[in-house]
């Protein structure tokens, strides 16, 4: 393959080409015959002595054009020598990155003909170097990549990007399918040299394996949660259901022991069939598509509040909303997050009469919503583990919860490159916060 390692050297001194040297050279001169012949007629006479002179005057003429020659083909060539030495170490070390490169390394032409390659390249690809000389690489790429591949190359062959960066699956010379991320630039090369683009390839496959095996184990936990859901919801409802009807056909001949066992079997069965729900939830949490356009999130908390109004006028909670920075988080997706947050606290953080608050703020492409409460607060050593699944805190097994609800909010929040966490409130309590990565319109 041919070698591009370096391009060819340029003239050691644009700034004085040629003619630029010519044309001082014959001022100079010019100059030098003028004055010197002038001077001349002014003080010398005699027509001999005259001749003498001007004689001698030429011969220094031509000693001094003799020396300044020297003077600038001896600077031109030490120039000349110290850029090709450069040259060279730039050479070598272009070299030395290019065959000790972990990640693979490729030359071709704007057409996509490969030019040289790197043993990493020819690793990854399963080729040779010498049997990917003249190869295309749309002949190494999968067939359903080819044609955005072919996009990319004719944007920086028209100059309408100075570089790209794509993900895209390149056929082995065994037939296998592997993963590249491929970081491509255009170099323009001088004089009759044709423009050539090098291109960054780094294996991803590992990590588009690893992908994979994520979503099929996420679809098969779904379905697992789909499944489970409904076989232990089946059984759920006749025992709930004759519970109840125990309870309400036999209470004047049933002994209050025998009528608090039938209410605590109804009781677990509700609260086995709201784990179930919660589950099937988490299950089905997901990241969704972003609206088009922000909107102000304090509608989705007005009905979050609203479907929560019997619980809240119960316990005589006071609930106050700050402004909130309008976003573009899916509502399905907030509405789960605020209802989540604030279920927990009237739960567990709020005493009767107690008060919550619920605010937010925008830093950047980061929005922060907290859900403030003044009750008993969460112990330091159990603040790092709120938001696992199932867990929860000592003294909370008299509630109703049922563990799943922050492990939600948790998962929603990672969902968009966040984090949900608590903290203490200042004069006791919790402060839970969610914070999650909402650039606007047009940057995702």
């Amino acid at each position: 393959m041919q070698d591009f390692s370096s391009p060819a050297p340029g003239p050691p001194h644009d700034h004085l080409s040629p003619r630029k040297v010519a044309l001082y050279y014959g001022l100079a001169a010019a100059t030098w015959i003028f004055l010197s012949d002038t001077v001349l007629s002014w003080f010398v006479r005699d027509p001999d002595q005259l001749n003498r002179l001007q004689t001698v005057k030429g011969g220094a003429f031509v000693v001094v054009s003799a020396l300044l020659l020297y003077a600038l083909a001896r600077h031109y060539l030490q120039t000349l020598q110290r850029r090709e030495a450069q040259l060279r170490a730039s050479e070598e070390s272009f070299r030395s990155v290019f065959l000790t490169a972990a990640a693979g390394m490729v030359v071709t032409r704007l057409d996509g003909t490969m030019v040289q390659a790197n043993p990493a390249f020819c690793r990854f690809i399963g080729y040779s170097e010498a049997e990917l000389a003249g190869l295309t690489i749309t002949a190494v790429t999968h067939p359903d990549d080819r044609e955005f591949t072919i996009q990319y190359f004719k944007k920086l062959a028209t100059g309408r990007e100075e570089s790209v960066h794509y993900e895209k699956r390149y056929l082995t010379r065994d037939g296998r399918t592997v993963w590249g991320h491929a970081s491509v630039a255009c170099l323009l090369g001088e004089g009759e040299v044709a423009p050539y683009c090098i291109g960054l390839v780094q294996d991803i496959s590992e990590h588009k394996e690893a992908e994979a095996a994520l979503r099929q184990s996420n679809r098969e936990l779904e379905a697992f949660a789909y499944t489970v859901s409904h076989d232990l919801r089946t059984p759920l409802t006749p025992i709930i259901g004759y519970a109840d009807f125990l309870y309400e056909s036999c209470r004047e001949r049933l002994s209050a022991e025998e009528l608090a066992y039938l209410a605590e079997i109804s009781s677990a069965g509700v609260r086995m069939s709201t784990v179930m729900e919660d589950l099937l939830m988490l299950a089905k949490v997901g990241k969704l598509e972003r609206p088009p356009a922000p909107f102000d999130p304090g509608a989705v908390v007005a009905a979050v509040l609203r479907a929560r109004s019997a619980q809240i006028a119960a316990d005589g909670v006071s609930v106050t909303v700050g402004a909130l920075p309008d976003v573009r988080i899916p509502p399905t997706l907030l509405s789960q997050i605020f209802d989540n947050l604030l279920g927990n606290a009237l739960r567990y953080g709020c005493r009767s009469g107690g008060q919550l608050e619920v605010s937010g703020e925008r830093n950047g492409e980061k929005v922060r919503f907290s859900v403030r409460d003044h009750g008993p607060g969460i112990p330091l050593a159990e603040r790092g583990r709120i938001f696992e699944l199932f867990y929860r805190c000592a003294g909370d097994e008299a509630q109703q919860g049922t563990g799943i609800g922050l492990a939600t909010v948790q998962k929603i929040a990672r969902l968009y490159a966040g984090r949900a966490w608590v903290e203490e409130t200042p004069g006791g309590g919790s402060t839970f916060r969610v914070e999650l990565v909402d650039p606007p319109p047009g940057a995702v």
